[in-house]
């Protein structure tokens, strides 16, 4: 029910910045960190962001590093907002 997960992107200018997707409950946050030193900012999650997300939980979940559960409300939610993408 509960966990955080992250990993590096590349931004449009090249330059490397740090996505990090915590779950509490069923409430969502997604936040990114620009550079090391700079604060993390929150953002709302485009379809590659959640994309992304889906493939590393897919391999965490074969490695049980992530529960059946909070896979099942993961692929809820990225329904929901493919949803409100539209």
């Amino acid at each position: 029910m509960t966990f955080s997960i992250g990993w590096s992107r590349k931004n449009e200018l090249g330059k490397t910045e740090r996505v990090e997707f915590d779950l509490v409950r069923q409430k969502a946050t997604w936040r990114y960190r620009p550079a090391r030193n700079e604060p993390r900012q929150e953002f709302d999650p485009t379809t590659d962001d959640w994309d992304a997300l889906m493939e590393v939980v897919e391999r965490h979940l074969k490695r049980g590093k992530v529960t059946h559960e909070d896979h099942e409300i993961l692929q809820y939610l990225h329904k929901r907002s493919l949803e409100g993408l539209k």
